[in-house]
C-alpha cells in the first residue's frame, strides 16, 4: 500500500538527475565562481550537466546532444555514437 514503485522512482530519478545538477551548478557558479576543482568534480559526478558550472556550457552540452543524434542516426549504434561525439 504504502511501496514505492515505479512512478515514485521516475520522479527520484528526475530530480536527481535533471533538477538538481542545474540548480547545483548556478548556485556553485554564483558562490565560488572560477574554481577548476568544483567544475571536475561537477564534470565527474553528474557527466555533462555538472559542465554547466562554467559560462556558456549549455550551447555546448546542446550541440553534443545534436552530435550524438546525428551520429546514432547514421551509425546505428550508441557507444560508437557517444565516442564520435
Amino acid at each position: 500500500m504504502f511501496g514505492i514503485g515505479g512512478p515514485e522512482l521516475l520522479v527520484v530519478f528526475i530530480i536527481f538527475f535533471l533538477f538538481f545538477p542545474i540548480w547545483l551548478s548556478s548556485f556553485l557558479r554564483k558562490r565560488w565562481p572560477g574554481k577548476m576543482w568544483i567544475g571536475l568534480i561537477m564534470s565527474f559526478v553528474f557527466a555533462p550537466l555538472g559542465q554547466l558550472y562554467v559560462e556558456g556550457a549549455a550551447l555546448w552540452i546542446i550541440i553534443l546532444f545534436v552530435c550524438h543524434y546525428i551520429f546514432k542516426t547514421i551509425i546505428g549504434d550508441a557507444a560508437i555514437a557517444w565516442m564520435l561525439s
